[in-house]
């Protein structure tokens, strides 16, 4: 039943916009700065993402020097021109893999949420006011899926204050909690 030849049919789709004329050059202007802003914001990602990884290394290597976490610092290329790097206490969001890896060290939290299912508490809306556990009008089979339970996992706040105190490696502890690392131009 399910194996039987499907046929498919292709069309090739007409432009049905109506095409109007206006004066200047402002399409064509348009479309070649469009251009060019996303050639450049391409190449502007890649250099940041570039500098991000050097200030996370310079972080990490003044947090191992002196032992405790580092402060806010300027970076300066070859050009003379600086950039303020920023490790902020905020982190890309954590997976239950990552949780396990991280729990023993305390830099992770998880947080449980409980919602009703809409669909079912429609269904028993009537009811509700009764015990769950003991209510006979619910259908047995119903009861466990009635509340579902969301679990997420989060570095903790102040982590990478705590780095320091902890018997695994700094680097290794700070590659894991992955900080959000900002960058401003600097006069």
């Amino acid at each position: 039943m399910f194996t039987a030849k499907v046929k498919t049919t292709t069309s090739a789709k007409k432009s049905t916009h109506q095409l109007h004329s206006i004066s200047g050059t402002d399409c064509s202007e348009y479309s070649n700065l469009k251009t060019i802003i996303e050639n450049a914001t391409g190449k502007l990602k890649m250099i940041e993402g570039k500098l991000k990884e050097q200030v996370k290394s310079i972080f990490v290597e003044e947090y191992i020097k002196t032992g405790k976490c580092p402060e806010n610092f300027k970076v300066q290329d070859e050009s003379g021109k600086n950039l303020l790097g920023i490790v902020m206490d905020k982190y890309i969001s954590c997976d239950a893999q990552k949780y396990e890896l991280l729990k023993d060290v305390e830099l992770v939290e998880e947080k449980r949420t409980f919602t009703f299912n809409t669909e079912l508490l429609e269904k028993y809306q009537s009811v509700i006011e009764n015990l769950l556990v003991n209510c006979s009008e619910i259908d047995e089979e119903d009861k466990p899926n009635l509340i579902e339970g969301i679990i997420t996992y989060n570095v903790k706040k102040g982590a990478i204050e705590e780095l320091a105190n902890k018997k695994q490696g700094i680097d290794e502890l700070f590659a894991l909690i992955q900080p959000i690392v900002q960058l401003k131009v600097s006069n």
